[in-house]
């Protein structure tokens, strides 16, 4: 009779011992699946090359679509010109350069979404980029809203059903007269040796025998304003035949030749 205390006492020992190692052991257990969690949350995505370096690093032909509008910048021999505005040359320095590196550093952080519902209000049917290599590649992309977290605009890589997540973030311009070069040519006026006024019923001849002397050896302050004007010709856009804005000047039959000291030509018609 005397063990029964001695009993009931072990008994509850071993009770107040499983329910501190089940106290432990839960404990444990939240711990763990906290620290889980916080290793999930601490997981970036991992970004990939928006465009292989193949194609940006020698690229040959660039196309850019939006709306009705569209821009082909071809390289042609070693010049870049734009096709829709009769080969004229290409602003390289101050817009075809920054685009193609703009390409370049454009990243893809992965698959946005590929809810059909989702994917149509990103507006990604507008607007198209195409770029392709020396090395025959090409890539091609639709672009679309810029996303929430505003890392960059959404694109859907042609040929495929989801749209991506980029860093992209350069302005988009098709049309075609923001390419081009607005300076056809820059001179100095103290280089040009002559200057020929043709017209359908003769021509004048204006020379200097070397710099810093007067044409035909006079003073023509018209002529010197003149060769000063014209000695950069920068233009803001270019339109061919059939243009009711440009019939006239197609009937125009006279040209202008600045000839300078190296030899070279200049023609304006």
């Amino acid at each position: 009779l005397h063990s029964l205390p001695s009993s009931q006492n072990r008994l509850n020992n071993m009770r107040n011992k499983s329910l501190l190692i089940g106290t432990l052991l839960l404990g444990l257990t939240t711990l763990i699946v906290l620290n889980l969690k916080k290793s999930s949350d601490d997981v970036k995505p991992t970004a990939q090359p928006l465009i292989d370096n193949e194609i940006l690093n020698h690229p040959s032909r660039l196309v850019i679509k939006s709306g009705e509008k569209t821009s082909t910048i071809e390289l042609l021999g070693e010049d870049w010109v734009i096709k829709e505005r009769f080969d004229l040359p290409v602003d390289t320095e101050n817009r075809l350069l920054p685009f193609i590196t703009s390409l370049q550093k454009t990243k893809n952080w992965g698959v946005l979404t590929s809810n059909p519902k989702r994917i149509e209000k990103l507006n990604l049917t507008n607007t198209l980029i195409l770029i392709s290599g020396k090395n025959g590649k090409t890539f091609a992309a639709e672009v679309g809203k810029v996303t929430d977290d505003a890392l960059g605009n959404a694109m859907r890589i042609q040929g495929e059903t989801y749209a991506i997540k980029t860093d992209f973030n350069a302005d988009i311009e098709a049309d075609p007269a923001s390419w081009i070069n607005p300076i056809q040519y820059s001179v100095k006026s103290e280089e040009i040796k002559s200057v020929t006024f043709k017209f359908t019923d003769g021509k004048s001849l204006f020379t200097r025998t070397e710099k810093g002397k007067k044409f035909n050896d006079q003073e023509n302050p018209w002529l010197e304003d003149f060769v000063l004007n014209l000695s950069t010709l920068r233009i803001i856009d270019a339109q061919g035949k059939g243009s009711p804005s440009t019939e006239a000047a197609f009937k125009q039959s006279g040209s202008i030749i600045f000839e300078l000291f190296d030899g070279s030509a200049i023609t304006t018609s």
